[in-house]
């Protein structure tokens, strides 16, 4: 699995160390980021021992998208009764890059307007 490790500015090669030691492969530096990969066991591995990551995302689904249509279509295609229920509460933390987003928070509005509608058309 690919897995993404927020840290500080300046600290990617430090975070990339401390990977490497944990026993991730194909880590890659970026900003204020490590992209690498390994088992769930060890993003719970590093996520405990790791002691200059902020956060780690797991990725949840991929797809490219030319419109905020786009966005709303692909992520409503999502299975996400398989990720949670529709009790479930979550939040949308967007991370963008975009020239179709000038807003981050935009394009997580129409996120999670999807999710919510899936189980709104799944439960009624």
């Amino acid at each position: 699995m690919k897995f993404t490790a927020k840290t500080l500015y300046g600290l990617e090669n430090v975070l990339a160390g401390e990977l490497e030691e944990l026993g991730a492969s194909d880590i890659q530096p970026a900003n204020r980021a490590v992209l690498f990969s390994g088992s769930k066991e060890l993003l719970y591995k590093v996520n405990y021992c790791s002691r200059s990551a902020l956060s780690f995302l797991v990725p949840l689904s991929g797809f490219r998208i030319r419109s905020k249509e786009d966005l709303y279509k692909k992520a409503s295609e999502v299975e996400w009764s398989e990720i949670m229920d529709h009790n479930s509460s979550f939040s949308v933390a967007p991370v963008v890059r975009s020239e179709l987003f000038t807003h981050s928070g935009y394009p997580a509005l129409i996120v999670k307007d999807a999710i919510a509608d899936y189980f709104r058309k799944e439960t009624g």
